[in-house]
Formats: C-alpha cells, sequence, structure tokens
C-alpha cells in the first residue's frame, strides 16, 4: 500500500518534511496532519482505496528531492556543480520593502511580504499561502491561505518552525495562489508538477518563492524558548516574535500581563539545533534553486551580528531565477512596494549555507542512505569541516561537529592535583547533565528501532564515549548533531552486525554497557561477539546475566575466568525468559528485557526489590507491552521499535554532588537544580536527606520520557540527625550516593548504620572498604559492616593531602567533606571523575574555594 510505503520510508525514518504536499494532492483525502505536523490516514491503510496511487509519495521531498527533474523542466537544463549551493539564477538584488508596516514585522527586508502582497495587488493571484500565529496559541505557527493585504502584513517574518502550509491548496476558493515556503516545500511544489497529468492543486500555483533555510526547529524548540530561557507559563503567552526590534532582532514574547522578555537571536539559534528533526538536520539545501525567487537575509552573518551587537542595515537578498520570479521583482518596483540594488552573492560568504554544505556533506559520509538526494552529484574537494571550524574561519560561534567511528577512543587522562576548601557563601542556578543510566538504554533501544532517534542532552563522559563507540562497531550510523545531542539509525531488532570481524567489543569500565550489551547480542542471531572490559572491570561478576541467558537459549563462553569477562557470544534465536533475579540491582533486570526484545516468547521476571526502573519505562514510552510490579517483570516481545526524540533529564546522581556540598557547608547557601530527573527509584539520597533534617523540596515540573522531571531547591544550615538506612528499595534508589551519605552522617547528631547495601562490593571497587579508607583520613568514624557501614558522629578536619581511589563516587565522597572546611584537603587522581562526570571541576568552582589545581 503506498501509504505503508510513504511510512516505513519516511515518517518511520524521521525524513517527513512536515510540508503538507502529501495530504494535499491525496484525491479522496484520506490523509491529515497530525500534532507533530505529520501526515495520519483517516482510515486503517489496509482500508485505504490507494492501491494504484502512489501520489503521496510521489511528490514526497523526504528523500527524493527530484531537482535534476524539476530543473530540467524548469531551466531546460539541470545544475552544474560549481552552481550545487546557488542553484541556476538570473540576477542577484538586494530588496527593501518601501513599506514601513512591512519592515517593522520583517525578519530582514521584508522580501517574502512584499512579493506576496505584489502578488495579490498585480492580479498574478487570488490568494497567498503563509504563516501565521494560532489565534488561542501565539507560539504556534498556523499556516493561512488569505487574500487579505492585512493578513499577510501581519503574517510578516520567518516562523522558524515546521508548518505543513501546502496542504492549503485544497481551499476551492482560490484557483490562482502565491506559496512562500521553505526549500523543501518548493521541492514538494515542482515535484508536483512534474506530474503527468497534473494534479489539480498543481495547477492553481502560479508563483512559488523560497525563504533560504539554515535552521528550523519542532514546536517543542520554541516552547523550551519560552517555558525554560525567559521562564514564562505557556498560557500566559499574549504575543511572540522571533526577531522583534532593530535588525537582527530579539526574540521576543508578551504576556498577558504586559511584561517583555527577550533573548538574543544568536542564543535562539543555540537551542534551534536541540529540536531539529532528522530531516532537517541532514538537510542539502539552503536554497532549493527551483523557485521563481528565493530569498534570504541580507546580511550574511546575522548570528554574528546579533553576538557583536553590531546593526546592519535591514534588507534582503533576492535571487530570481524564473521569468515569473524577473516578472514580479519589477511589479513590486512598479508598485512602490520597493526598491532593488544589484548585489552579486558570494557563497562563501553566507554562514547559514556553509554550515549547510559541511554539514550535509559530513551526513552524507557518516550516513549515506538517511539524507534527501543532492542537486547534483558533487564530491566535496575541501576537507570536512565542523560547524566549530566554520566559525574560526567566519567568526562565528556554534558546535555541531562530525562523530565518527575514529573518534569514538576514550579520552588520554593526565594526573591531576586539586587542593579544595570552603568558600564564600553563594546562590546558584544549575542544569545537570544529562542522565547516564537513562542515555546508555536509551542509545541501545534507538540502535535496535527502525529508524532515526535522537538523543538530546546527552553527558559526555567515558562511559557514554564507550557505550555509542560500541554501536558504531556494530553497524549503527551516529551523528553528533550538536553539542549534546546525537542522531542514531537504528539497525533494527536483530539487525546488529560487527562492521570488522573478530573485533572485540570494550566497554571500558562500564559494568552497564557490558551487562546490557550481553542481553542485546545473545539475541542476535548469526553473529559472533566478543565483550571485554578494563583491568576493573574484568573483575566484576557477569555471572548472574550469563546463566539466565544460557538457560533462554544464548551460547556464551567465558574465555578466561569463570563468570568474568572476556566472554564470546553466538547470537541465536532466544526463547521465552524465565527469571529469578537474587541480586539487588536494575542491570540483570535491563539485560533480560534487552534480551527479550528480541526472543521468541513471553519475558517474565521475578525479583526480591524493585530498582531503578528506567528501561521499564523507556519501553513502555516506546510502545511495548511491559507489565510490572514490586516483584515481577512481564514483557510481550514487539515485532518492531519505533524511532524516537528524547530529550534526558539531568542526572540525579550527578546532582547529588553539589546538593551534599551544599547540606555539609557551615556557610548560607542556596542551590537550585533545573530539569533533573526525580524518578522515585532514583532519588533515595534526597528522601534520606530529608528525613535526616536536610533542608530540600523537591517541585515536580513534568513528565518526559516517561520520566518525572523536576526542579530540586537545597540550602545549608540545617543540622543534621542520624538515621537507619536499610530495606532493599530504599538502598537501591540510592546505591551510588552511598559513600556521599556516609560522608555527611559524620556530620549528624547521633548514629548512622546503612544495612543491605552488599552490592557495594560489585562496584568499580569494593566500596564498602575504600569509602573507609577514603573517608577516615578526615576523622571520620566509619566502621565497615558486610552489607553497610557504621557512621558516628565526628569531629572533621582536613585529610591534608590524598590519593583518591579509582572509584568516582567515593571521590565524590571526599569532594563533599573537603568543600566544607577552611583548610584545603589537596587530592590526586582526580582524572578519574571522568568517567562519569567530565565537568565536575567547573561545577566545583561554584561549590568550593580550588586553591590548587596542577597538571603533571
Amino acid at each position: 500500500m503506498p501509504f505503508l510505503d510513504l511510512k516505513s520510508e519516511i515518517l518511520d525514518q524521521d525524513m517527513c518534511a512536515r510540508c503538507g504536499a502529501c495530504v494535499a494532492v491525496c484525491p479522496p483525502a484520506l490523509l491529515s496532519i497530525s500534532d507533530d505536523r505529520m501526515p495520519v490516514p483517516a482510515l486503517d491503510p489496509e482500508a485505504m482505496p490507494c492501491a494504484e496511487c502512489s501520489l503521496c509519495l510521489d511528490v514526497c521531498p523526504g528523500k527524493d528531492t527530484a531537482t535534476p527533474a524539476s530543473e530540467a523542466r524548469l531551466f531546460g537544463r539541470s545544475r552544474t556543480p560549481a552552481e550545487r549551493w546557488t542553484g541556476i539564477f538570473r540576477r542577484s538584488l538586494v530588496l527593501t520593502s518601501t513599506n514601513p508596516r512591512v519592515l517593522a514585522g520583517a525578519a530582514a527586508g521584508g522580501a517574502g511580504t512584499t512579493l506576496m502582497l505584489t502578488a495579490l495587488r498585480s492580479g498574478l493571484a487570488d490568494a497567498v499561502i503563509v504563516v501565521g500565529r494560532d489565534a488561542a496559541r501565539p507560539w504556534v505557527p498556523a499556516a493561512l491561505i488569505t487574500d487579505s493585504e492585512d493578513e499577510v502584513i501581519r503574517c510578516g517574518q520567518t516562523s522558524y518552525c515546521l508548518t505543513p502550509n501546502l496542504q492549503l491548496l485544497r481551499d476551492p476558493r482560490f484557483s490562482r495562489i502565491a506559496v512562500v515556503g521553505v526549500p523543501c516545500e518548493i521541492q514538494a511544489v515542482r515535484k508536483m508538477q512534474n506530474l503527468d497529468p497534473l494534479p489539480e492543486v498543481a495547477e492553481k500555483i502560479v508563483l512559488a518563492v523560497e525563504i533560504a533555510c539554515a535552521s528550523s526547529t519542532r514546536l517543542a524548540g520554541t516552547e523550551f524558548l519560552i517555558t525554560e530561557k525567559l521562564g514564562i507559563p505557556l498560557q500566559d503567552v499574549a504575543e511572540m516574535r522571533y526577531r522583534e526590534g532593530e535588525y537582527p532582532g530579539q526574540f521576543t514574547v508578551k504576556t498577558r500581563g504586559g511584561e517583555r522578555k527577550s533573548l538574543p537571536f544568536f542564543e535562539v539559534v543555540d537551542e534551534f539545533k536541540r529540536h531539529k528533526t532528522h530531516r532537517c538536520l541532514v538537510c542539502g539545501d539552503w536554497w532549493s534553486g527551483l523557485a521563481d525567487v528565493s530569498i534570504s537575509d541580507g546580511d550574511p552573518n546575522i548570528y554574528a551580528s546579533s553576538q557583536s551587537g553590531a546593526k546592519p542595515p535591514r534588507q534582503s537578498i533576492v535571487m530570481t531565477r524564473t521569468a515569473q520570479g524577473e516578472k514580479i521583482v519589477q511589479a513590486a518596483v512598479q508598485l512602490g512596494l520597493a526598491t532593488v540594488t544589484p548585489r552579486p552573492f558570494v557563497a562563501e560568504e553566507n554562514l547559514g549555507l556553509q554550515r549547510k554544505r559541511f554539514r550535509y556533506a559530513s551526513f552524507a559520509e557518516a550516513m549515506p542512505n538517511r539524507v534527501p538526494t543532492p542537486p547534483v552529484e558533487y564530491e566535496e574537494t575541501e576537507t570536512l569541516l565542523s560547524d566549530t571550524e566554520v566559525i574560526d574561519r567566519m567568526s562565528y560561534h556554534m558546535r555541531i561537529m562530525p562523530s565518527r567511528p575514529e573518534a569514538a577512543g576514550r579520552r588520554e587522562k593526565t594526573p591531576v592535583t586539586v587542593g579544595l576548601s570552603l568558600a564564600s557563601a553563594r546562590e546558584i542556578v544549575w542544569r545537570p547533565p544529562g542522565d547516564k543510566a537513562i542515555a546508555q538504554r536509551a542509545a541501545f533501544a534507538a540502535a535496535l528501532s527502525d529508524g532515526t532517534s535522537t538523543l538530546h542532552n546527552v553527558p559526555h563522559s567515558d562511559d557514554i564515549e564507550g557505550n555509542l563507540g560500541i554501536l558504531r562497531q556494530l553497524g549503527v550510523d551516529i551523528w553528533e548533531a550538536a553539542d549534546t545531542s546525537y542522531v542514531i539509525g537504528g539497525r533494527g531488532l536483530r539487525g546488529l552486525k560487527l562492521s570488522e570481524k573478530k573485533s572485540t567489543l570494550s566497554p571500558g569500565n562500564s559494568a552497564t554497557t557490558a551487562r546490557i550489551l550481553m542481553g542485546l547480542l545473545a539475541g542476535t542471531p548469526g553473529g559472533e561477539f566478543r565483550i571485554d572490559g578494563n583491568e576493573l572491570l574484568r573483575r566484576r561478576p557477569m555471572s548472574w546475566i550469563v546463566e539466565p541467558l544460557r538457560q533462554a537459549g544464548a551460547n556464551i563462553v567465558y574465555e578466561v575466568s569463570q563468570g568474568r569477562l572476556p566472554t564470546l557470544i553466538s547470537g541465536a534465536q532466544l526463547g521465552p525468559i524465565n527469571h529469578q533475579v537474587d541480586v539487588f540491582s536494575a542491570q540483570p533486570v535491563s539485560a533480560m528485557l534487552f534480551a527479550g526484545l528480541q526472543s521468541s516468547g513471553e519475558t517474565v521476571i521475578n525479583r526480591r526489590a524493585k530498582a531503578r526502573d528506567h528501561t521499564e519505562r523507556l519501553l513502555r514510552h516506546l510502545g511495548v507491552a511491559v507489565e510490572e510490579t514490586e516483584t515481577t517483570v512481564r514483557m510481550t516481545p514487539p515485532d518492531r521499535l519505533p524511532t524516537f526524540d528524547l530529550t534526558l533529564p539531568g542526572d540525579i546522581s550527578t546532582a547529588s554532588l553539589p546538593i551534599a556540598c551544599v547540606v555539609a557547608s557551615p556557610l548560607p547557601r542556596r542551590l537550585t537544580i533545573e530539569d533533573v530527573g526525580i524518578n522515585e527509584t532514583r532519588i533515595g539520597f534526597v528522601r534520606t536527606l530529608q528525613a535526616m533534617g536536610a533542608n530540600i523540596e523537591i517541585e515536580p515540573t513534568e513528565v518526559r520520557g516517561n520520566e518525572p522531571i523536576g526542579r530540586i531547591i537545597v540550602e545549608s544550615g540545617r543540622q543534621l540527625r542520624g538515621v537507619d538506612v536499610s530495606g532493599p528499595s530504599l538502598v537501591q534508589s540510592m546505591i551510588d550516593e552511598l559513600p556521599m551519605l556516609a560522608a555527611l552522617a559524620a556530620r549528624a547528631e547521633g548514629r548512622t548504620v546503612i544495612r543491605d547495601a552488599q552490592e557495594l562490593k560489585d562496584k568499580d571497587t569494593d566500596r564498602i572498604a575504600t569509602t573507609v579508607v577514603t573517608l577516615s583520613p578526615f576523622g571520620v568514624q566509619i566502621e565497615a559492616r558486610e552489607d553497610g557501614f557504621v557512621i558516628e558522629p565526628s569531629e572533621i578536619s582536613s585529610a591534608k593531602s590524598l590519593v583518591l581511589p579509582p572509584d568516582h563516587r567515593v571521590i565524590f565522597a571526599a569532594m563533599t567533606l573537603a568543600s566544607s572546611l577552611e583548610e584545603p584537603t589537596t587530592m590526586s587522581g582526580w582524572e578519574k571523575i571522568s568517567v562519569s562526570f567530565p565537568g565536575c571541576l567547573d561545577l566545583l568552582g561554584q561549590l568550593a574555594s580550588v586553591s590548587h589545581f596542577e597538571q603533571v
């Protein structure tokens, strides 16, 4: 069925341009646009009477832009390689509107509005399609077909947001329509006009004007700017403009109470990169080159102008391409609507174009099957530049860097020595990096999906680099699309294959990656996979993952030591999985669930207590049938995993460090942590500190990706009291933070006892023993028990000089105490922090006095 082909080839691959062309040409009008601006069928696709019709696919610009065919019809030839980025054109001009109302509402010189007004006033068109704002929700763009000049002027300025304009071509009231849109929309218009016979909606189009497009965003990107960057609830928005005021303009929101808040335009562009669709991210056209007239900002580098405060003149670049384009520009001048002057267009000077040039070439190299077709066969002769290098070349700042397999190796660690002591009182607002545990699971899920998924707010750490590096070895296309965003091209269930035979998959020090990977690969038929880790990971037990997998039909062999890495896995079709988990850990549950995704039957996991449940939440978010109680998890394997776009919450484990430092501080301090995960299976540390008397508030704000998100506010100044921490569920919800809790408990009134934490012995080190050894030099009276600690009230003092253990969680405990003392503590071995929190020292500078920093 054609719609099913459209779904599998375009929608499921996130290659939809959200242009609305398929809706416009569907003869029985069976397609409509969803809330996500994507086409959806009115009937079950199997019942749609369209077996002989493929118009929806024929006009879609998602993968096949059909540029050569359109150019042959429009210009009698195709562009040359030298015209790759400009297209075929007649004249390059600067245009400025003569209408003060148009200029006041325009992003640049008002060219788009002027040409639409000209089409109406000259009689060329009886209506135009433009983009305005939803009356009830002013931040939401809304396509509009109108014959009113006032409405056209009110709709001036680019929306920077994907809007399915072309569906309005079906409006029966109008027969001659002028269209203004972005390149992919113009490609769709020309694909309509290439058809024989010509669809009725295509016959209506009398003028096509395109706006150069360097950056578009999902609606969620605009909403993020309003709610998170400006702090305005959506219901309070009365008016919004992307570029208001003196050129190049500011993102401005007016509230219902009359308040105005603004952001510089360059900050807006920085945020757009986090909220792109895959099709926008890999787009290879700044202009399609197929419009009658192409327009852009007159300033070739508005980002730099916004950053520097420069005030270039408000004007637009106009490229005429067809005879109709020449006529409409001449008519605008003759009607007194605009002034024009010649100006050569130099592609090498235009930042937006150069960004697209190198980004597209890098994507085409990294994932050639997931980019739209280029307008002409063209080989990038210059060494590919990252956006950082383009920035350096053009005095511009934005980071969108390619990520290739060879870049996935682990960073060199230089020994680092740091001296810490108490800092002056401060008030801090901080947003933690993304949750590492969710990032690891989401990356594996994306690799098994049937298309392209995007993860945002991915933390930078050795564990994540290792995770993504392994997926690249397994044939997964991964692109670092922004500073903390990754595009992952899924291989589908059972689709992972080694790109180089007999290569070893190395999770480094990450037991989470190793254990989930075992489950995932055990159910991948036909593959031979070797997994090995570093010295620390080789010591950690793998039998409680391997044995239940063997019972389900997995073929896993220990190469050296029984129950330890390295292992050799021969992938097979697994049967149903039924397993009793005897350890208090989320990792065996996650490993069995990932194995179960590719099994032939139901997965049933019985457990003694519930641990962190990120895998269960993520799979339910993706539509997988997962049911759970406190002691049982059941999953029915899906036929496929869908693609997804997920912004990770801030990592509560990482946030626990500044929380602990503030709670320990003898000086008045206030810390606000924004956009952090508050999943109850992870916030036992915060809940326990509240029970000990700490001044901490948790404010839920939203649910995202099935995970609760919130704000945590911490103030110092409260005396803590000792507590008894026990019970598998509570201990599991704070297992990584127990060393920090032990450090804080030393300052409490009364004894603190931590029980049921024997899993601490199966971490980067034996964390029970390592915590005792690390905290004792500070004067902490702490006794190791088989399943935890006993901590007595202690007189805390500087440890003077301390060699830190190879365990980042225990290092956090030492940091907590050192940051609360006036006398510095000099600690060596800080480079081990990069495993989970490479930005730790930057944050530390806000929480403590970093009196010494030395690399030796």
